[in-house]
């Protein structure tokens, strides 16, 4: 597994998340060209500017990849976590598709909201998208966008950080396993 992080740079995130695609498509152990590509995102409040990004990007991120990738496949999925706070109803979740028309459908429904405190529950947006159906033979590419770390006092980046479970995960899930 290949994991980059890209931060504040001043770069256009739909070339980013192009480039990235290509990168692990080109070093895949993969022998087809179908790619499996989720985005694993922060649906708190305050991520209300990313969501609408993405839904208003995702049809250029997939032209991009494809004319960057000749003859891929492309199937998307989605994974929208909150924090404890929005209880049972703290995940949006979309199973693979390469309907992009229907992408866009399910990502207008989603929603900014919840998220008391600084960190959020990504430990349950990580356990949903390990649970979907990627392809077997894909490359699997997962894009994380987040303005905020997960719970744990680790993982905060100062002292002044607000979080509601500074022992880390309530239910005792390890982000690091």
């Amino acid at each position: 597994m290949q994991t980059k992080f890209y931060g504040k740079e001043k770069r256009s995130t739909k070339k980013t998340i192009s480039d990235v695609v290509h990168n692990a498509t080109k070093n895949s152990s993969s022998n087809t060209n179908d790619l499996d590509l989720m985005f694993i995102m922060d649906c708190t409040a305050s991520m209300g500017s990313y969501i609408n990004s993405c839904k208003r990007d995702i049809n250029e991120i997939v032209k991009i990849i494809k004319e960057e990738n000749d003859g891929v496949k492309v199937r998307l999925s989605f994974v929208g976590y909150r924090d404890f706070d929005c209880g049972k109803t703290a995940l949006s979740e979309l199973e693979f598709t390469s309907d992009v028309d229907k992408f866009k459908s399910f990502m207008n429904g989603v929603s900014a909201r919840g998220g008391g405190d600084a960190a959020e529950d990504m430990c349950s947006g990580f356990e949903s998208a390990l649970k979907k159906n990627w392809n077997l033979n894909s490359t699997k590419v997962g894009v994380i966008i987040t303005d905020a770390p997960c719970h744990g006092a680790k993982y905060q980046p100062n002292i002044y950080s607000s979080d509601d479970y500074k022992n880390g995960d309530p239910q005792n899930r390890d982000i690091e396993k």
